[in-house]
């Protein structure tokens, strides 16, 4: 009875070294992949760090604005491109009522009996046109009355 007892216990006990050993090992496996992982890290952050100061260097304002007056020929505004308040061209009151108020529609288009018998549809409705595309210099020229 002593020499099972003495048998199990010492097969229990190299089932549990075996087992220690092999969680160990796992272990150090993981522990690897960590340290990997950590240097990669560190080496993205190193090249985001780098990336960020390639930005912040090609988003200077000099250079952008030398970028943009070699390359889209833009101009800066002159004081003659700004228009007051008071020169602003605004359509007449009838015009903007009308284009707003259902009842400026054709009156036969909303009447029942405007409809046609023989194709059975309703007349089209009319809307005043707004005025659209009024510049400043058409306003100085004078070819649009304000």
């Amino acid at each position: 009875m002593t020499r099972v007892a003495s048998v199990l216990f010492i097969l229990t006990a190299v089932t549990a070294a075996l087992f220690l050993f092999h969680i160990k090992q796992q272990v150090r496996e993981l522990e690897e992949e960590l340290g990997i992982v950590r240097r990669d890290i560190l080496r993205h952050q190193e090249a985001i760090q780098v990336l960020r100061t390639e930005w912040s260097y090609l988003n200077r304002p000099a250079r952008i604005a030398e970028l943009a007056e070699r390359h889209l020929e833009m101009k800066l505004l002159t004081a003659r491109q700004y228009v007051g308040f008071e020169e602003i061209p605004f359509r007449a009151a009838g015009a903007a009522a009308s284009a707003l108020n259902p009842a400026a529609l054709n009156p036969a288009a909303l009447n029942p009996a405007a409809l046609n018998p023989a194709a059975r549809t309703l007349a089209a409705p009319t809307l005043a046109a707004p005025t659209l595309g009024v510049t400043a210099q058409k306003v100085r020229a004078g070819t649009v009355a304000p």
